[in-house]
């Protein structure tokens, strides 16, 4: 767990069964954490601002820059008009080229 997380391994922590574990065992990245609240907990989450965002950029955009955000935002309610298709031919994802020996 030290080389991969920077979390000391069981064997460190049994010495610390009576106390607390002090920071400095820690890595950085593990003292660095907050909980601080970022909004996430809102009763009312709206995109007013960014449809308005949106149509503010359609406007100042030209004819292809429109069709081609009309199209985009069109692909949002409407999951069966997505642009991928499924390929062809089934594509081979494992195993390696064979070589063909030379004797």
């Amino acid at each position: 767990m030290r080389t991969t997380h920077g979390l000391p391994c069981a064997c460190e922590l049994a010495r610390y069964v009576l106390g607390s574990i002090p920071l400095n065992v820690t890595h950085m990245f593990w003292r660095r954490l907050g909980f601080l609240d970022q909004g996430l907990f809102e009763p009312e989450v709206n995109i007013i601002e960014e449809m308005e965002y949106i149509s503010k950029r359609f406007e100042e955009l030209d004819v292809c820059g429109k069709v081609t955000l009309k199209s985009k935002l069109q692909e949002i309610p409407h999951l069966d008009l997505n642009s991928m298709c499924a390929p062809l031919e089934k594509v081979k994802t494992k195993g390696a080229q064979k070589k063909q020996m030379t004797k």
